[in-house]
């Protein structure tokens, strides 16, 4: 009867042992054989068992690859074409230099779904601020831009620096 309760004793004891080491800082040894970095949001109580985050994974576009439409929204002679020539110095597949059917504010930097990120790089090579980045609708001033990725809109403050770069 003693080795009876001495084993369940020491089965009880291994088995607080074991729960006490996974939800507290078993996350060290995974971390040892995985190689994966775990969050640092565990609860205070030490109640939650939380999974390593995955690194975000970005797909890096070449600008070879995104097709790039420049429109002319300023009134500046040859204001789109600059721009053009600018981008694709940069390696972006511009696929033409057109007028906009409207003369624009400000320059507007559109992107179709998925195109977000090439779209601020493309705002980024063009010393536009991010708020000019926008998803691409079908009120843009542009006619035909639906088959781009990105639509660039050349406004004031874009066609002098680009005409005073070149």
């Amino acid at each position: 009867m003693d080795r009876a309760l001495g084993l369940l004793i020491t089965f009880v004891v291994i088995c607080f042992a074991l729960l006490a080491g996974l939800s507290g800082s078993s996350t060290s040894s995974t971390q040892a054989s995985s190689g994966t970095k775990a969050s640092s949001g565990s609860s205070a109580t030490g109640g939650s068992h939380r999974h390593p985050t995955p690194a975000s994974t970005t797909t890096t576009v070449p600008p070879a690859q995104v097709t790039v439409l420049v429109a002319n929204g300023s009134g500046v002679t040859g204001a789109a074409a600059a721009v053009r020539n600018q981008l694709q110095e940069l390696a972006w597949n511009v696929t033409g230099a057109v007028n906009a059917s409207a003369v624009v504010p400000a320059s507007e930097v559109l992107y179709q779904a998925g195109q977000q990120s090439q779209a601020k790089n493309i705002a980024t090579d063009l010393k536009l601020p991010a708020s000019t980045v926008a998803p691409l609708t079908s009120a843009a001033p542009v006619s035909g831009a639906s088959s781009d990725d990105v639509v660039v809109i050349v406004g004031p403050e874009l066609a002098n620096s680009a005409n005073n770069a070149g």
